[in-house]
């Protein structure tokens, strides 16, 4: 299993905090990009400040109305991962063409809310889906307890129709409940990490058990 540590409930010292996490052994810096509109939180300026500060291989989740934009803005960082949402529902298998032409993984998110439906026409398309546990917008939202058995419809679905995509996690993801999202192939944790001793909460998710 994968970490991403997402930044986004750091609002002081984001040097030291990102300094941290580049030492540490996270697999991916997740960058939540909120437009105001989409969301109403608005932190383009807060992840391109982590930017500038980042190490690690950047996973990016764009929760905005206008998704050409940001891939344009972003494309030239070369992330491991532009995932944006479903819900958008616009140009989204261009958008994917578009992300996958310039040698980055193309990833579909997906509010608790949302039915798979939505994303089963991409499926065969997709390398990442990001299967959000609450809704998208703020961190620190309680995890919902019902994603466990959408991973699990997910992971069936890529074994039966031999599909290629990783699954990914996000939101209310601690030691309490990262046990309940063992079937994923990355999770994304944000408060939990950053407000701790980061190694040690890293591994206590790769261990998938309560500390």
């Amino acid at each position: 299993m994968e970490i991403a540590t997402s930044v986004l409930s750091v609002t002081d010292q984001l040097g030291q905090t990102m300094k941290r996490l580049n030492m540490s052994s996270t697999d991916y810096l997740h960058l939540d990009v909120m437009d105001g509109k989409f969301v109403s939180n608005h932190t383009v300026s807060q992840m391109d400040e982590a930017v500038t500060f980042n190490q690690k291989p950047l996973d990016i989740h764009l929760m905005v109305e206008d998704v050409l934009p940001f891939i344009q803005k972003y494309q030239s960082l070369q992330p491991a991962f532009i995932t944006f949402h479903v819900e958008c529902g616009k140009d989204i298998s261009s958008l994917l063409s578009m992300i996958k032409a310039q040698g980055i993984k193309a990833g579909l998110a997906l509010n608790p809310s949302t039915k798979l439906d939505q994303v089963m026409p991409y499926l065969k398309d997709i390398d990442l889906i990001l299967v959000m546990s609450v809704p998208a917008g703020y961190g620190g939202q309680r995890f919902d307890p019902k994603t466990t058995n959408r991973i699990t419809t997910l992971r069936n679905l890529r074994s039966e129709h031999g599909y290629h995509y990783q699954i990914e996690v996000d939101g209310g993801i601690n030691r309490e409940t990262v046990s309940m999202v063992q079937q994923a192939d990355i999770i994304v944790s944000g408060t939990y990490i950053v407000n701790g001793n980061i190694e040690e909460r890293i591994e206590c998710l790769r261990q998938g058990a309560k500390a």
